[in-house]
């Protein structure tokens, strides 16, 4: 069975290393190819990187604005000669390009949703158009009770949608402290790391990260805060930086290849979201037997227990968030304790080998 993920991208994020992780994880029935939609003004093609150097075949597509008819005729072009039993998509402007392109196609049309972002009013009518167009797919996929609300919230039906949760390869992820990482970020060798992942956006609340950064230092100056990713808030968060005349404390890493290594180096990960879906920066910390302070959202309260697997913060409060990150680094004892379970829960759920076959199982449904 041949099988088209379709993809718009702004680097390699959540959603795109869901989508390497299943196909690089594919039996001998299935065939993936990776196609990403090259925006003229925006293009972003580093996820066909990644896929080539893991040998997945990779396809792309030009589009020259918000909806280019062009575009669309041309997905048609590859889905009739590549002979596609199933086109894959991604997020809300490859949704509405596959809705667009297998209208009287001979191939069904599936779509994940890595969770929509509300909180963006521009991002948002976008993610209405999708929301439409998806109640005409063959299939749903969310990655979390969370995200399928959602769905359900938008008006698609509760029967359609199915959920898979997201997976890791949690062997990637168990790697020996590097030696030298530290210095080359200019963190002191004495220091405390405290790391956050992921882009750099409103919805990921970096600037609470922050807030109860220069909270904590105020009490003790043996913390570095490292933020890994970038995004369009990175002036934002660097302007917060200097306002509060920290930045010998705070680290801006930018995009990382050596992920598996911050996560060695980092005596705590904190996640202060304000919505997720089921984040991949949780699994891997989780994976990396790194202790982890998260807030509530999305599928999170699913693998994270208070005090048992990790620390639950309030959304959006940072002196509880301060607080508990102090906690964390004055007890080492309960940081093991808590990774222990972490790691337990991590290696026998949620792994990317389990999350392919589900979808896997998927597709053989939808095909019949």
């Amino acid at each position: 069975m041949k099988i088209l993920h379709l993809i718009s991208s702004n680097g390699v994020f959540g959603a795109e290393r869901v989508l390497i992780n299943i196909a690089k994880n594919s039996s001998t029935d299935f065939q993936y190819t990776v196609c990403a939609i090259k925006n003229t003004h925006n293009p972003h093609l580093e996820i066909l990187d990644v896929a080539r150097s893991m040998n997945i075949p990779v396809l792309e597509i030009e589009s020259k604005g918000k909806f280019d008819f062009g575009a669309v005729m041309r997905l048609r072009g590859i889905i009739k000669e590549g002979g596609f039993s199933i086109i894959h998509s991604h997020n809300y402007k490859s949704d509405v390009l596959a809705f667009a392109a297998t209208r009287m196609m001979p191939c069904k049309w599936l779509s994940t949703n890595h969770t929509w972002a509300f909180n963006d009013k521009k991002i948002k009518r976008f993610e209405d158009i999708s929301a439409w167009a998806m109640r005409f797919a063959d299939g749903l996929i969310a990655v979390g009770e969370g995200t399928k609300a959602q769905m359900v919230q938008r008006g698609l039906l509760s029967e359609k949608i199915s959920i898979i949760d997201n997976g890791i390869d949690i062997a990637q992820f168990n790697v020996p402290r590097p030696k030298d990482l530290k210095k080359s970020l200019g963190i002191p060798e004495n220091n405390f790391v405290v790391t956050v992942v992921g882009r750099l956006c409103a919805e990921k609340a970096q600037s609470v990260f922050l807030d109860a950064g220069h909270t904590i230092l105020e009490q003790r100056k043996d913390v570095t805060f490292l933020i890994v990713g970038d995004g369009e808030l990175r002036n934002t968060l660097e302007n917060i930086m200097r306002e509060y005349h920290i930045e010998a404390n705070v680290c801006f890493a930018g995009v990382r290849k050596d992920i598996p290594d911050i996560y060695a180096i980092s005596d705590v990960f904190v996640l202060c979201s304000l919505l997720e879906g089921l984040p991949l920066c949780l699994l891997e910390a989780m994976a990396a037997k790194c202790p982890v302070v998260v807030t509530p959202v999305g599928a999170i309260p699913n693998l994270i227990k208070d005090r048992i697997s990790g620390r639950i913060v309030p959304v959006g409060d940072t002196n509880t968030l301060a607080k508990t990150i102090m906690e964390m680094l004055s007890d080492e004892k309960s940081r093991e304790r808590l990774t222990v379970e972490a790691y337990k829960i991590v290696t026998e759920g949620y792994s990317d080998k389990k999350m392919s076959q589900q979808y896997e199982i998927f597709y053989r449904k939808v095909m019949g």
